[in-house]
Formats: C-alpha cells, sequence, structure tokens
C-alpha cells in the first residue's frame, strides 16, 4: 500500500513538472488574455432585405491601449456600418451601437460576425475579437401568386463558390418553392455544358414532396476537365412533378457557376503582409499605404480582389479597389494606394481586405499613421471638398451636371492658372458642348470656387459605379507649378424597360357574366427589376384576390398576369393594369396599361304565347274501366303474395319433418 501511493505522488510529480516545462516553453502572448473583450448584448436574427443594429459592450483591461472597433462580414451581401469612435483603454464601453444592412439575396442561414479592437498606436495589433453567430430567414413574401410552379435556384460549391479545373467538388443546388402549388413526385436533374460531367451516381434525384415554402438541397459531385478556361458556365437545372391536381409539371432553370481554368483553386489561401505606413504625416500632405498579398496555395488564385477601406476624413487620391487576375502560386502582388488628410490631430485606421472577387474567403489586416497639425503641407493644395451629379444614380444615356467644388487649402498662398480635366475610367462620361476640361484664372489662399460641367452617361455604360478622375494642374504666385489628383465616384444605371403587351378582349361579355383578363409582361431592359406586384382595378369586381406580387424579374424574363372578374352592368367597362417595381436605384416606377371592354345587356328568356304547347295523351277509357284494371292488378299482386308464403310455410314443414 505503501509502495502504490509512493507511485502516486511520482507520477503527480513528473505531470507537475511537465506542465511547469510546458509554461516555461509556452510564449507569452499565446498566455497572455485579450485587452478588450465583447459582450453580446441583444439577439441577432433577421430576414432578407431588412436592417438590423448590433449592439455590443467592450470591457479594456487596466492599463489597456485606445482602440478602434471593426465588424466585418462572412459575405460581402451583409453590409457592415463603419465606425469612426476611439475607445479608451483600461474601461468598460457599453451600448456600441453598429448597423447592419442585410441583402435581399443574402443567403439564408448562420453567418459569422466578427469584432475586432484594433490599437491606434500605429501597431494595428488587435487586442480581441469575438465571433457572433447571425442567422438571416427567408423573406417569406417571395412567393408568386401565379396559378403554377415557381422555384428559386441557388447554388454553392464546396469550398467557396467556384469549381477547380482538374477536380470533382459538390455542387450544392438550393429550390426554394415559392409558387402556390406543391409539387409531388419531384424529380430534379442536370444539363451540363462541355468540360463539366457528373462524377458518379445518377443523373436524376428524387425529391419527393415539395410543400409551398420548402426549401430542398440537391447535392451533385461535379468534375471539371482540367483544360477548362476560367469563366462562368451554365448548369441547367430542371424539375419536374406533379401538381395538387395530377398534371404534370416541368420548369427549368439556369444558373452560371465559375470555373477557376487550367491550375487554378476555388480555396483561396492568401496572406496580407508587408504593410507600410507612414508613422506620422502632417495634415495637407500627401502619404501612401501599401502592403502584398501571397498566395500560399499550390494552385493559381483566380479572380482576387483587394481593398483598402479609407476611414472618414482620409481622400483617397488612387483607386483603393485592386482587381487581380491571376496570382501563382508562392508568387506576391504589391498595391499602393496615395491619400491625403486635412484634418490633423487624428489617428487615421486602415483596414485592408483580400479575397474572391465575390467577397468570400476574405482575408484582413490592419494599418495606421497619425495625422499631425491642422495647416496644409510645404506645397500648396487643391482639392475637390465637394461634388455633386443631381442626387439620384445617373442613367445611362442620359445627361447630367456635374458639380465641382475646388478648394485651396493653403493659409497665405494664392493659386492662378488652373486647369482642371475630368476623365472616366471606362469612357462612362462625355462632355456635351464642350471639353472635359475647364480653366479657372485663380483661387485666394483658404477659397472655394464651384464650377458644373454637362456631361452624358454612354447608353451602353455598365451599372456599376464608375469611378472618375479630376486632375488639376497650377501655378503658386512665386511661379511654381503643382499637380494633384482626386477620384470621385458616380453610380451609373440602365434605364429599366418593362413591356406589356395589348390587353385583348375577352370576347362577348354581357352583365352580370364573368368574364377573364390575361396579360404578358416583359422585362426587356437590362437590369433586374425588384418588388413587382401586378393590380387590376376598373368596373367590375375580381373574383379572388386582383393583387399578385412577382418578387424579382430578371433581365430577359417574361410572365403573365390572369384574373376573373364579373361585369358590373351593361355599356362600357374601363380598367387599367397596374405594374409598380424598384429600379436599380431602389426608385419605384409605375407602368399602367388601360383597356376597355364591351358589356351587353343581360340575357333573358321570355315565354311566346303563340308557340304550340305539347299535348298530353288522351285515354280512350273512361273511368270505371280505369278503376277495375287497377283493383284487377292490386288482386293478381296479393294472389302472387299469399301464394309465396303458403309455399314457404310448406317447405318449412317438410323440412322440421325430415329432421
Amino acid at each position: 500500500m505503501k509502495k502504490q501511493s509512493k507511485n502516486s505522488i511520482k507520477r503527480i510529480g513528473l505531470m507537475l513538472t511537465a506542465a511547469l516545462v510546458a509554461v516555461a516553453l509556452t510564449p507569452a502572448a499565446a498566455l497572455a488574455a485579450p485587452e478588450v473583450t465583447f459582450e453580446r448584448v441583444e439577439g441577432f436574427r433577421a430576414m432578407q432585405g431588412d436592417t438590423d443594429v448590433i449592439n455590443l459592450t467592450a470591457r479594456s483591461a487596466a492599463g489597456g491601449r485606445d482602440f478602434k472597433i471593426v465588424l466585418t462580414a462572412d459575405t460581402s451581401n451583409i453590409s457592415v456600418e463603419s465606425i469612426s469612435s476611439t475607445y479608451t483603454g483600461g474601461q468598460t464601453h457599453e451600448n456600441i451601437r453598429i448597423g447592419i444592412s442585410i441583402d435581399k439575396r443574402t443567403s439564408v442561414g448562420e453567418h459569422t460576425l466578427t469584432a475586432k479592437a484594433i490599437a491606434v498606436d500605429g501597431s494595428g495589433d488587435v487586442l480581441g475579437s469575438r465571433d457572433i453567430s447571425y442567422e438571416v430567414t427567408r423573406n417569406v413574401d417571395s412567393f408568386s401568386s401565379l396559378g403554377g410552379a415557381a422555384f428559386d435556384v441557388d447554388y454553392s460549391v464546396s469550398g467557396g463558390n467556384i469549381l477547380a479545373a482538374g477536380q470533382t467538388q459538390t455542387l450544392r443546388l438550393s429550390l426554394f418553392n415559392r409558387g402556390n402549388t406543391a409539387v409531388k413526385n419531384a424529380r430534379i436533374s442536370l444539363t451540363l455544358p462541355d468540360g463539366l460531367s457528373i462524377a458518379s451516381g445518377a443523373a436524376t434525384i428524387n425529391a419527393g414532396y415539395l410543400s409551398i415554402g420548402s426549401t430542398y438541397v440537391a447535392e451533385y459531385p461535379i468534375a471539371a476537365d482540367s483544360d477548362l478556361e476560367s469563366k462562368s458556365y451554365p448548369v441547367t437545372v430542371r424539375i419536374a412533378g406533379l401538381n395538387t391536381s395530377n398534371t404534370e409539371i416541368s420548369l427549368e432553370e439556369t444558373v452560371y457557376v465559375p470555373v477557376a481554368g487550367t491550375g487554378g483553386s476555388g480555396n483561396l489561401d492568401l496572406e496580407i503582409t508587408g504593410v507600410q505606413t507612414p508613422e506620422s504625416v502632417s495634415a495637407g500632405s500627401d502619404f501612401s499605404v501599401s502592403f502584398t498579398l501571397r498566395n500560399q496555395s499550390t494552385f493559381d488564385a483566380i479572380n482576387v480582389k483587394a481593398e483598402l477601406k479609407v476611414p472618414e476624413g482620409v481622400i483617397n487620391k488612387t483607386k483603393n479597389v485592386f482587381l487581380i487576375d491571376r496570382i501563382a502560386p508562392g508568387a506576391s502582388q504589391t498595391c499602393t494606394v496615395t491619400l491625403n488628410s486635412q484634418k490633423g490631430g487624428e489617428y487615421a485606421l486602415f483596414e485592408i481586405s483580400a479575397g474572391n472577387a465575390d467577397g468570400t474567403q476574405t482575408v484582413s489586416q490592419y494599418g495606421g499613421t497619425m495625422i499631425q497639425g491642422g495647416g496644409g503641407g510645404i506645397n500648396p493644395q487643391l482639392m475637390v471638398s465637394a461634388y455633386s451629379y443631381g442626387g439620384q444614380p445617373v442613367r445611362a444615356g442620359g445627361e447630367f451636371h456635374l458639380s465641382l467644388t475646388l478648394n485651396n487649402t493653403s493659409a497665405g498662398t494664392a493659386l492662378q492658372n488652373i486647369k482642371v480635366t475630368v476623365t472616366s475610367d471606362d469612357s462612362a462620361f462625355l462632355p456635351v458642348g464642350t471639353s472635359n476640361s475647364y480653366y479657372v484664372p485663380s483661387i485666394p489662399a483658404g477659397s472655394t470656387v464651384t464650377h458644373q460641367m454637362h456631361l452624358a452617361a454612354k447608353k451602353d455604360a455598365e451599372q456599376r459605379t464608375s469611378t472618375v478622375t479630376v486632375t488639376m494642374s497650377y501655378e503658386d504666385t512665386a511661379g511654381g507649378t503643382h499637380t494633384a489628383n482626386d477620384i470621385i465616384s458616380i453610380p451609373v444605371i440602365q434605364e429599366t424597360r418593362l413591356v406589356v403587351d395589348d390587353i385583348l378582349d375577352p370576347g362577348y361579355l354581357t352583365a352580370g357574366q364573368m368574364g377573364y383578363l390575361n396579360v404578358n409582361y416583359y422585362n426587356m431592359g437590362k437590369t433586374q427589376l425588384s418588388n413587382l406586384r401586378v393590380t387590376a382595378e376598373g368596373d367590375f369586381m375580381v373574383d379572388g384576390s386582383a393583387t399578385m406580387y412577382v418578387g424579382n424579374m430578371a433581365s430577359g424574363k417574361s410572365d403573365y398576369y390572369s384574373i376573373n372578374f364579373f361585369t358590373n352592368g351593361p355599356g362600357p367597362l374601363n380598367g387599367k393594369v397596374t405594374f409598380v417595381f424598384e429600379d436599380a436605384a431602389g426608385a419605384e416606377q409605375i407602368v399602367e396599361k388601360t383597356f376597355v371592354f364591351q358589356v351587353g345587356e343581360a340575357m333573358v328568356w321570355e315565354e311566346d304565347p303563340n308557340m304550340p304547347q305539347p299535348e298530353m295523351p288522351v285515354s280512350s277509357m273512361n273511368t270505371w274501366q280505369t278503376i277495375g284494371i287497377m283493383l284487377v292488378g292490386a288482386a293478381a299482386v296479393f294472389g302472387v303474395v299469399k301464394y309465396r308464403k303458403r309455399r314457404k310455410l310448406v317447405r318449412d314443414e317438410e323440412f322440421d319433418l325430415n329432421e
């Protein structure tokens, strides 16, 4: 017993020694608690298309450093409000409210929001972080009121959203039944383009019963040929089955799945290194922030997007978004952004992110610069301090006035012989009735001058936010020449074009009769129509609901609207069908189609007194003869019944005797 006790003490001693050695060899940073911890205060759940507020409490350890808070999401479809506040170390900061917006296209399910506390001492250290689980639910208002089946099809790929050439990956299809009928004995099948094939298993999946509002997930192992080029490939999804009336239905939806070409990979492994920012700069002086992207994967990194997010008060003088087609394995790409800040006494924190062009698989890094003082730099600075283009996105093919306000930031030097040239990065904007340059004789020190240019957006301009470069060359009073560039952004949207067929007369109608109305419509524009709803009104009563909610209608799609109605009375029947939707800028648009039907008098059936009446056959027998025949018939029936009863009685007696 004593020996066993000694062995136990010996084992405990060895374990304690090993633990002490492990602690001694562990880096101090790994054992140290985070300087800032986050506590979740409110629930985290919202529906597609909603806005929400994240409410956090940040607790900073005693003696901790000052910090800023950055909140990021795992998808670009969830946008996060930037936070400019600086929080003091060593304190508890409650009720930190951060607004977020959930796009209508955000995938349903769990997402991750990450809150980080970044030191503002120039090190860019992450003092603490917390991952927050955020649930996005489906917008149930997307159900169609058409008389058939309708499905929304989303896709994802194992390891991201991109298929890789030469690999087999799982293509996951989410089919949401937004129609007004369930589908029984549903069958899901694919039509694949050349170069893509189903690696194993059946091409058709039996999905069973798909109820209204339900989502079915079908998975296919897809093999991509090794020689495929990098682009998006159409995959047609066919849903077939029986509706609730046991009628065979079939519909198709096409999704476009990107493929990373030879050597490419859907799984990025990027590292942001070599972040270089000046420790401090004087307000009004230009400075640069640079960083390097390194591909640590054994595959090419395809369609990489890198972005430097500029904080409030800092002006971006060059592009801050970099789209890189390909980074070879082990290779690097360096990006540099030129910035300027006119306001001193603040710490500027920069967030650098890199990942897929669709905003997934991102990594981030931080850097910062202290802006010293409040005046201009050595050279007199001319900058665009304000601009406007009408307050609404510019429509492709339309004209607008661009107003530029130039600010001489110098405290004591006037600027003269100023030439301003405006160019767009993709030639989306052209001058109207003048050139793309104008001349300003002089701007006194500390003053501004506003000038307006008449521009037009090209008809085929791509719908996106276009960057415009404002180049300024000028002289100071000593004859020195200077140049400056500023970048501004102008959003361009394509004109919506909803085409509605003429409403055809349903034929001869009479008062009180039920008729029908049917009209086809088409999205012939280049942009999606959002929140489309259709309704009819006029001199009639609708059988059921007159309003149909369609939801989103993609470019090139067509649909129809149909109702049954009852006429109110004879004469002209006036009515209209109204289409209401939102364009790409979120502005509500209305398209109306009027119609007139002729309704006749109600049909009344009257008896014609001159019409010969049908004659009843006249019997040749008198009343007594008729009564006699009836009595004879009754007696015969009575006799037959009595005879049958007698025979039954005799059979029963014979049966008893035999027994």
